[in-house]
């Protein structure tokens, strides 16, 4: 989704004002899960199904001197994680509320009401992507490589470290970002990378047992476009 910086100034007056001084986004605001969201929000945008967050109309406001995709580096204000996201809508409050999908909460160790640190950044492009599923179920689908894909797309950005969360079929499955190139954070809007897995946690064995080809399951290498088609995300003009 893209969003015009001339078209909220002339229909929100007051707009400039709001953004002229501030600089590069950042606040703080309480976090909550996706159960948290009326039940209409929860149905509509079914949060936990990506890797972006909902942020209050204020926001927005703020974020008008930015350009760009909205991407955002996401930080537990108590303990030393981040993790970075785009946004997928922003609600018709003022609250200083967020809301974020599961995944991303049990990876930053937050609780529900929790302070978390939103600070607008420009990423490089994801050249490359290595991932490692958390179980060897996952190699069980028939396509794993096509439904990683079609799971990307609600995804803005990837982090170093993820333990994103995709789903198949109504099952959700793990997987650990274990590289990036070229850089250790990075966005996946408009690209063409390369994706690797790595053999699954549960089918490797331990160091002292020889390792045979049967039992470690590797799905090749391969490569991904992703479009601006694929995406929905919000950007500055």
């Amino acid at each position: 989704m893209f969003f015009n910086r001339q078209f909220f100034r002339q229909n929100f007056p007051g707009a400039h004002e709001l953004g002229a001084n501030v600089g590069p986004f950042r606040a703080i605001y309480k976090c909550y899960s996706a159960e948290f969201l009326p039940h209409h929000d929860r149905e509509r945008l079914n949060l936990n199904n990506g890797g972006k967050i909902l942020l209050p109309q204020a926001a927005l406001e703020q974020l008008t001197e930015n350009n760009g995709i909205m991407l955002f580096k996401l930080k537990n204000t108590k303990l030393d994680r981040i993790i970075h996201c785009g946004v997928l809508e922003f609600l018709p409050n003022d609250d200083k509320t967020c809301y974020l999908p599961n995944w991303m909460m049990r990876h930053l160790l937050l609780q529900e009401g929790d302070d978390i640190s939103v600070q607008f950044v420009e990423l490089p492009t994801a050249a490359f992507v290595r991932f490692q599923p958390q179980s060897k179920d996952f190699l069980d689908i028939s396509n794993p490589s096509g439904v990683l894909a079609i799971a990307l797309r609600n995804f803005s950005c990837l982090t170093k470290g993820d333990l994103i969360a995709i789903n198949c079929l109504n099952r959700s499955y793990e997987l650990l970002v274990l590289e990036l190139k070229p850089a250790d954070a990075v966005t996946i809007i408009e690209c063409d990378m390369e994706v690797d897995f790595a053999p699954p946690i549960s089918s490797i064995e331990p160091e002292s047992t020889p390792t045979s080809s049967e039992n470690i399951a590797r799905t090749p290498s391969t490569t991904f476009e992703l479009n601006s088609s694929e995406h929905s995300d919000y950007k500055n003009n």
